[in-house]
């Protein structure tokens, strides 16, 4: 078995639009929690799982986008 590595430019790894979005996805349930019964009420029983849905898709789709390399800006 191949012993795991680091990927070069791991430190820019919080850059990386995959990055954000597993941690918009990490997010998303907490701040559904946090959010007042009268406001989840509003959304629909399936509201939560389509913007898993679409986030998880956003970020496998950042994950295959070429990025900048880290020194560059926009």
């Amino acid at each position: 078995m191949k012993k795991s590595r680091l990927v070069k430019d791991w430190r820019c790894g919080w850059r990386w639009h995959s990055t954000r979005a597993l941690l918009a996805l990490g997010l998303l349930p907490t701040l559904w929690a946090e959010l007042p019964a009268e406001w989840r009420a509003e959304f629909p029983a399936s509201g939560l799982r389509l913007m898993a849905l679409l986030v998880m898709l956003a970020g496998l789709i950042g994950r295959v986008v070429q990025q900048p390399p880290a020194g560059k800006t926009r």
